[in-house]
């Protein structure tokens, strides 16, 4: 479980430095602060040597056709992943567990090949540029990541190396599809918790019996029971309670690793919230994993509290609040649960 977390030259992160993470942890600010950026960074952080997360992440935020350059004067394709755009500068992401330190230094390689302006329309199979990757944790080694356009179609090459703890990360609007949603379940039904999903899903219908996988509409997904009905498929259920049991499946599939939630509110009413975070704690606690969203609801980061305030474990639960400066400097600031009840108290402004 990571202890802290810096970001350097990431998006709009000059320089941000997170301490005491905790097991459960929200993030909170106005809009247009960061919060999204955020979890980025940590999603790039986990998995900084697969070329496809850069374009993943530029696909998360609808850049999904891009023009490429290398020329000194234009733009890279990435240069929205560098603080004020400029690539010219390295990203340092940094990250502490129990037991170890992470350090990544990553950079556009200037100069890497001789091509001014390519276009994702072309069809030339021509290498574009190269990024590379600085490990500290393994002698200094830099990683090389290589894009090329092909078939008009941005295409990446990089190294096979096996990820740190798995990660997965959901964006506020994007859904699994229903073979990933039916394989992860799968894997909790042959490890024996299929009770907890259950459970999970009775936190916003109370009454679903049972859940088990059938073949409909051409495809495996998941059916609930209720009552005397046929058995519904999830997706007819509302866009909550998929997204709910698509975070808890996550869970059960990254043991030992970090979830990642994007508005972690979307699609669910306030009166299930308590629930929701109880069982987002159970989960947490029984695969050993670290949650981080955001969220723009001060009725969620009140239900957190209620959830973890009295757990004996002070590791639980974090509230982190980024804020600007004047200066445009972006900032954050750590509540434990005493600190923000507190607050509460007080009508702070979380939002």
């Amino acid at each position: 479980m990571y202890q802290t977390f810096t970001v350097r030259g990431f998006r709009g992160f000059r320089d941000l430095e997170i301490n005491d993470l905790a097991r459960i942890n929200l993030i909170g600010g106005k809009n247009n602060v960061g919060k999204t950026s955020l979890l980025e960074a940590f999603f790039l952080f986990a998995n900084p040597h697969k070329g496809e997360i850069w374009t993943r992440l530029n696909a998360f935020r609808g850049l999904s056709r891009i023009q490429i350059s290398t020329d000194t004067q234009r733009s890279t394709a990435f240069d929205s992943l560098f603080y004020q755009f400029d690539s010219n500068q390295e990203i340092q992401l940094a990250g502490r567990t129990d037991q170890q330190e992470y350090d990544f230094r990553l950079a556009v390689v200037k100069n890497s090949y001789d091509r001014a302006m390519v276009s994702l329309s072309s069809d030339v199979v021509q290498p574009i540029f190269q990024l590379s990757v600085q490990d500290k944790m393994q002698s200094d080694s830099v990683t090389e990541i290589n894009f090329k356009v092909e078939l008009g179609q941005l295409m990446v090459s990089s190294p096979s190396l096996e990820d740190r703890h798995p990660t997965y990360f959901f964006n506020s609007t994007i859904r699994e599809g229903f073979e990933v949603v039916a394989e992860r379940f799968s894997t909790l039904i042959l490890e024996g918790q299929e009770a907890l999903v259950v459970k999970a899903l009775q936190a916003i219908e109370p009454r679903i019996q049972s859940a088990r996988l059938l073949q409909r509409y051409g495809s495996v997904m998941v059916h609930v029971e209720i009552g005397d009905r046929k058995p519904t498929p999830i997706v007819l259920m509302g866009d909550g309670m998929n997204r709910f049991l698509q975070l808890v499946l996550a869970m059960g599939n990254a043991r030992n690793g970090v979830i990642l939630i994007d508005e972690i509110e979307n699609g669910l009413h306030y009166s299930t919230h308590a629930k929701i975070w109880q069982i987002l704690g159970e989960v947490a606690e029984l695969f050993n994993v670290q949650v981080i969203a955001t969220t723009h609801s001060s009725e969620m980061i009140e239900s957190a509290y209620d959830a973890f305030h009295e757990q004996e474990d002070p590791t639980l639960f974090r509230y982190h609040r980024l804020a600007r400066r004047k200066n445009g400097e972006i900032t954050i600031t750590t509540y434990s649960p005493d600190a923000i009840q507190s607050n509460f108290e007080m009508d702070f402004e979380v939002r």
